[in-house]
């Protein structure tokens, strides 16, 4: 699930090891990714555009391709059954685990999140290029993993039957209404019954993720009971993919991500979300 910069680095010719650079942040931080990618990126590393390769029917933020969007792209990467996929992001551990998530809704298993992100490599003074890696032919079978994705509906049911736990992996003061959010025409506030974890209480200071042992201790902390199912939200289903891939990590089997998250629920109000509890 993890590789280490040193590790990558070992293997980064190999014709096998497809490298993807699946960078992205807010509206508010104002930055362009894929100029960012043009100027610096990993040898051979392709740009996903979560932003692009994603659902254009609805004005909800990149929720999840069709099939034949995603394999299109992917495609373009050279990306084979035997292929081993590397996914980083330039903040360390941010928006890579979306993609990979994303790889493993379209059952491909053999993804890795490199540990530290870009940010890891070019503090270590690892190899970096401006050249474009031209697009590839791959051929790779895809079949959707639809147990590890959670709708508005999913959400509304497991709170009605109490079956499930909520995760929300914004910062406190979103999950508590302090601060406004990032986006326009959303109100205020969490998910009903959801419990607060912000993202970065898994990861060290260097944006790399904290050892099995630690992970585990902070979902304890919360009172996480890993044999009911989970469903981990956020803004818009980019940092709850930290916490899908957490839970994964320690090997918890149950998990689900709720992709509308804060983006669909906030667009309701109060009382159009107590109607649909009681449709």
């Amino acid at each position: 699930m993890l590789i280490s910069t040193d590790n990558l680095l070992k293997e980064i010719d190999s014709e096998e090891c497809i490298i993807i650079d699946a960078s992205w942040y807010l509206p508010t931080d104002k930055r362009d990714t894929f100029s960012e990618y043009n100027l610096c990126h990993i040898p051979g590393a392709f740009f996903f555009d979560i932003d692009n390769v994603c659902d254009k029917k609805t004005d909800l933020p990149h929720m999840l391709p069709s099939k034949k969007q995603f394999k299109n792209q992917i495609s373009m990467f050279g990306i084979n059954d035997n292929s081993k996929i590397v996914i980083y992001d330039s903040k360390g551990i941010y928006s890579s685990p979306r993609l990979w998530w994303m790889f493993n809704f379209f059952g491909i298993s053999n993804v890795f999140v490199l540990d530290g992100g870009l940010q890891k490599w070019l503090d270590e003074n690892k190899p970096t290029t401006k050249n474009i890696t031209s697009p590839l032919k791959g051929k790779i079978k895809i079949k959707e993993n639809r147990s590890i994705l959670s709708n508005m509906k999913k959400v509304i049911l497991s709170i009605k039957n109490k079956d499930s736990i909520i995760l929300d992996a914004r910062t406190k003061e979103r999950f508590f209404g302090k601060v406004d959010e990032p986006r326009n025409n959303l109100r205020k506030g969490h998910i009903n019954c959801s419990i607060n974890l912000f993202f970065e209480e898994l990861l060290n200071d260097k944006k790399t993720f904290k050892s099995k042992y630690q992970i585990k201790q902070i979902f304890k902390t919360k009172k996480i009971d890993f044999s009911k199912h989970i469903i981990v939200s956020c803004g818009s289903g980019i940092t709850a993919a930290i916490l899908f891939f957490s839970l994964k990590l320690i090997g918890v089997k149950n998990v689900s991500l709720y992709d509308g998250s804060w983006s669909e629920w906030g667009s309701f109000s109060i009382d159009e979300i107590e109607n649909l509890f009681h449709a």
